[in-house]
């Protein structure tokens, strides 16, 4: 029998809980051993991310392969910024969504060579 979103999520809190660790990163078998499922579907993940959520824990599918998972606590105590301190209006009016991906290291050209 499948087990829930709800019970994942809350298979996944214990793992991080149990490793005493800030962030930890898990395979997309373990994901499964730990939903009793053979496949992954986006819609599972979906369901399973928001009921992560709704325990303090933020569940992110990695772009190489497998999850991240995090307490969210930790966020609550971050830093505020303002984007009027780091992007100005004027700038914001005038940034391309080209030179951001240059900014961030997302070329378009990075995003082409990949996709090939």
């Amino acid at each position: 029998m499948y087990r829930t979103p709800e019970l994942t999520a809350l298979l996944i809190a214990l793992l991080l809980k149990r490793t005493a660790k800030r962030r930890i990163r898990f395979s997309v078998k373990t994901f499964l051993r730990l939903a009793d499922r053979e496949r992954k579907f986006s819609s599972f993940v979906h369901e399973v991310q928001k009921a992560a959520k709704d325990i303090g824990v933020v569940l992110i599918e990695l772009n190489r392969g497998g999850f991240g998972a995090t307490w969210a606590s930790p966020l609550e105590g971050a830093d505020s910024v303002l984007a009027k301190h780091y992007v100005p209006a004027a700038e914001r009016k005038k940034l391309t969504e080209r030179a951001i991906l240059k900014e961030l290291g997302l070329s378009e050209t990075q995003d082409e060579d990949e996709a090939a």
